[in-house]
């Protein structure tokens, strides 16, 4: 019980982000992330995939 007792009494828990279209955020991150770790393609890459997501964000 202490594995989860333990973070809240130290206070070392922290919340997760949340937003609205997670799903479709990360269906965008992933795979912009993999072409950058596993297949060497370049950081410019996200300007792409930031524009997309502020696009879905843009949509309220």
């Amino acid at each position: 019980m202490t594995a989860f007792t333990r973070p809240v009494a130290d206070r070392t828990t922290f919340s997760y982000p949340i937003t609205d279209y997670a799903a479709d955020l990360v269906a965008l991150m992933k795979p912009a992330l993999q072409d950058i770790y596993a297949n060497g393609k370049p950081v410019s890459g996200l300007d792409t995939t930031n524009r997309q997501i502020n696009r879905i964000l843009a949509q309220d």
